[in-house]
């Protein structure tokens, strides 16, 4: 769901996905385009999963490409200039909400050409499958989830758990049934109950995954089970670009 900021992506981007969409409905066999670009889009995500071992982090998680034994090692020079785009944006995003400024919950994709156009096919893909255009690609490479195999696919219902006086009285519900206020550097007013989450794909480990709890304006509180924790810096991360990942996982659910 969307519990923060959604991607800094112009209108227009996201946009593109709808003439996809709207050119041939009636099925998968009806959209060979949409084909191609999920094709195209799990080929690019186990391309930057395989640069994995060539991202180092320095203490402060901030990220760094070695760009020489990558190109050495055979990786295209289009994945590597679209892992520079990934790990600037994702270390801009990291650096903003360690600052606490108030645009640390956004990516800023401006004048970023590749990745950009991968943002776009991801929310393209995700779109046409979540709205039955195409089957969702079988196989996954991280059972967390990846691009172009979003775990869950869809974000949860908000399952009401209880109606109180104030908003005080239900965040102490909310702290009984184990949640704790989202850390500050996320920019929510919401809560967090991390946890481990179980798909076709497999097992991932607690606390990657959360429980968000949320409390509306007549103090109802609600609760949404699983989604990736955006509560990056309190855990080890499944994969080098997962921060980036969520992010994009919280804009378009």
């Amino acid at each position: 769901m969307k519990t923060q900021k959604t991607l800094l992506i112009p209108l227009l981007l996201l946009l593109t996905a709808a003439p996809a969409l709207r050119a041939q409905p009636g099925g998968e066999t009806a959209n060979p385009k949409l084909r191609q670009q999920q094709a195209e889009l799990a080929t690019t995500a186990r391309q930057l999963e395989a640069l994995e071992s060539f991202v180092s982090f320095a203490p402060d998680r901030i990220a760094s490409l070695d760009v020489a034994k990558a190109r050495a090692a055979g990786f295209s020079e289009d994945t590597i200039k679209l892992a520079q785009e990934m790990v600037a944006a994702q270390n801009e995003m990291l650096q903003a909400m360690r600052n606490r400024r108030q645009d640390g919950a956004g990516i800023d994709l401006g004048g970023r050409e590749s990745l950009t156009r991968f943002v776009t096919l991801a929310t393209t893909i995700d779109l046409a499958t979540s709205s039955g255009y195409i089957a969702p690609k079988a196989g996954s490479t991280n059972a967390c989830g990846t691009f172009d195999n979003p775990v869950p696919s869809t974000a949860g219902p908000r399952i009401p758990v209880g109606t109180y006086r104030t908003r005080q009285d239900a965040a102490n519900g909310l702290y009984r049934l184990g949640f704790h206020n989202t850390a500050w550097y996320v920019g929510t007013a919401d809560f967090t109950r991390g946890r481990s989450y179980f798909s076709q794909w497999g097992l991932c480990a607690n606390p990657r995954f959360r429980d968000q709890g949320t409390i509306t304006s007549s103090f109802l509180a609600q609760i949404q089970y699983g989604e990736c924790n955006p509560e990056v810096f309190s855990y080890s991360w499944p994969y080098w670009n997962w921060p980036f990942y969520c992010r994009w996982w919280h804009s378009t659910h």
